[in-house]
């Protein structure tokens, strides 16, 4: 550990053609760096003091715990910052709920958020149940798409409205192209079509690779 140096206001202290100053007060500690840049023909200079070795240890064992105690409460406050909130299981219903119907009224990600003030990321993110969308938002955007607000708490929705279809599930909406598939299945009224098209996409979906390419 280098040396540290008590700085105090000197005593009797005597410039060339000057008169001493009495009453010595220690203003503090400095280390040796400082302390070289003193003039030592100045009154208002620093007198060094050395330091003993146990006052040494003290003061390194003093600014070793007030570094600690900055350094523990700074990282405390950065891993709360980092620790992010999990998405649960209503906010990403919610989410579904609101990309589907988004979906159905053939609105994309931009056109919404615009309409709400917000950016398109913002939108990514309550679709997907990262961030919750606010009590006073969701009246918003259940009057953007021409629901009641309890439809955004619903599981299903219905793909054609005005039209007398089942809803779907809102978690099987992922896309344009999902939801232009149920639709187009809905409008289907004989049964034996029905379930041709559905052993047809099954084998279909068996036989393609699982990864897409």
């Amino acid at each position: 550990m280098p040396p540290f140096y008590a700085s105090v206001e000197p005593t009797e202290l005597r410039c060339p053609g000057g008169r001493g100053v009495s009453g010595d007060r220690t203003m503090g500690f400095v280390p040796e760096s400082t302390m070289k840049q003193a003039r030592p023909g100045n009154c208002r200079g620093f007198r060094r003091a050395v330091l003993s070795t146990k006052q040494q240890n003290v003061l390194g064992s003093n600014i070793s715990r007030i570094a600690l105690g900055e350094s523990s409460s700074q990282g405390s406050a950065i891993v709360m910052k980092r620790k992010t909130r999990r998405p649960n299981s209503a906010d990403i219903q919610i989410g579904e709920s609101i990309r589907a119907h988004r979906l159905i009224v053939g609105m994309s990600q931009s056109d919404l958020g615009r309409r709400l003030g917000v950016s398109f990321q913002q939108i990514q993110k309550y679709e997907k149940g990262m961030n919750r969308v606010g009590a006073g938002r969701l009246p918003q955007i259940a009057k953007i798409f021409g629901i009641p607000v309890g439809a955004l708490f619903d599981a299903n929705a219905v793909t054609s409205p005005g039209e007398s279809t089942r809803p779907a599930p809102v978690k099987l909406i992922p896309d344009r192209n999902t939801l232009k598939l149920l639709t187009a299945f809905g409008g289907i009224a004989h049964g034996k079509i029905r379930h041709s098209l559905v052993d047809l996409v099954d084998a279909i979906a068996k036989a393609a690779p699982k990864t897409p390419r």
